[in-house]
This record gives C-alpha cells, structure tokens and sequence, in this order.
C-alpha cells in the first residue's frame, strides 16, 4: 500500500475530464457563494453551500476511485497533473490560464 503520496491523474485518464470539470463547477460554486454571501443573501447561500459539498463529494469519490486503482491509502492527494507553469493537463480540455 502506497501513503503519504501525491497521485497525479494522467492526462488521458477516463477520470480526468471529469475531475477538470468537477474542479471548474466547484470554482464556479465558490465565486457564486462569495457573491451572495457579499449581498447578505442567505436563502441563496445555504443552495449554494449544499451545492459544494455536493460537487465536493463527487470529488472525493473520484481521488477515492484513483487510490484504489493506484494502491493508494488515505494518506494520499489525488489531483490532476500540472505543466511547469502550474496549469492542469488534461486531454480534451483547455489548458493554461483560465479566460474569465
């Protein structure tokens, strides 16, 4: 059993595209809650905190997914893999800086 490591999501994976776009929709979510949370707008708040932890979840269950075909514990960070410049790769979606 493999701790205490990173395990990097190759490019190709079938897991990664899904991962990138469960990373954008959490970023998304993330700068929605700062916005309501700004305008005092609590209802809008709670819908959009229960919406993180969703994608959250769906996340976790991914990194989870990775560990065991990677013989990985808990100990270890799931991500994606990055180019020098810090930015993801991942067949079929953008890479580099995002544009908004």
């Amino acid at each position: 059993m493999i701790s205490n490591e990173h395990l990097a999501i190759p490019p190709d994976h079938p897991l990664a595209q899904k991962f990138y776009d469960a990373i954008e929709v959490q970023r998304t979510l993330i700068l929605e809650r700062n916005a309501a949370h700004q305008a005092g707008d609590l209802a809008r708040l709670e819908i959009v905190d229960s919406d993180i932890d969703a994608v959250g979840e769906i996340i976790r269950s991914m990194q989870d997914e990775i560990r065991r075909e990677r013989g990985g514990d808990e100990t270890c960070t799931v991500g994606l893999t990055y180019d020098a410049g810090g930015y993801p790769v991942v067949d079929g979606r953008p890479g580099g800086p995002l544009l908004n």
